[in-house]
């Protein structure tokens, strides 16, 4: 699947056209083990890579993760499913506990994965820390209709929001082709 499940499936068919229009070939459920992308996040030489039946050639290859969180430091200690995320309540509480919290990509919640939500836990979990100090009652955080933002080279992109796929390419770029929302995190 392209994208996030969580997407409409015209996001996702958006994203694939523009993508195939540039010439990219996409390959769908195959799971690819590329020998020297142990210690790198890319390569970038040429290189032959076995896929399926099939031999493939690529000028550049990513090293994506996948959706299964890193949880060696507290897959021991606490209570995880089974992409290895902490089982969290509406609060951002770990099961079993009033005072651990866990938020962003390591939280058992519908909308983890992706850097927008996870500033979004933040905010959340930012105001309960602060209630919890004086007394007040918590709030639940309430998962949004997925937002996502896909820049598509320098001047293509697709944007879902309000349960909505906008297709005007300029919005996807002025939102995020810039600088990948990277001004939100380095000043």
């Amino acid at each position: 699947m392209l994208l996030n499940d969580r997407l409409l499936p015209a996001m996702r068919k958006s994203v694939q056209s523009k993508l195939e229009s540039m010439k990219v070939d996409i390959v769908f459920d195959v799971n690819v083990n590329i020998d020297g992308l142990n210690d790198v996040d890319y390569l970038h030489d040429k290189r032959t890579v076995q896929i399926g039946d099939n031999q493939c050639e690529f000028d550049l290859i990513y090293y994506c993760g996948g959706p299964t969180a890193n949880s060696s430091t507290y897959r021991d200690h606490f209570k995880i499913n089974d992409k290895g995320r902490l089982k969290v309540n509406a609060f951002f509480q770990v099961d079993g506990f009033t005072n651990v919290f866990a938020i962003g990509d390591c939280a058992d919640m519908e909308d983890s994965g992706m850097a927008y939500t996870a500033g979004c836990h933040a905010d959340n979990l930012a105001k309960n820390l602060c209630a919890l100090a004086v007394g007040k009652q918590l709030s639940a955080y309430v998962v949004g209709a997925p937002v996502m933002v896909v820049p598509v080279g320098p001047t293509k992109g697709a944007l879902q929001i309000s349960g909505r796929v906008v297709g005007l390419d300029f919005l996807s770029v002025k939102f995020k082709s810039q600088d990948l929302f990277s001004h939100r995190f380095w000043k």
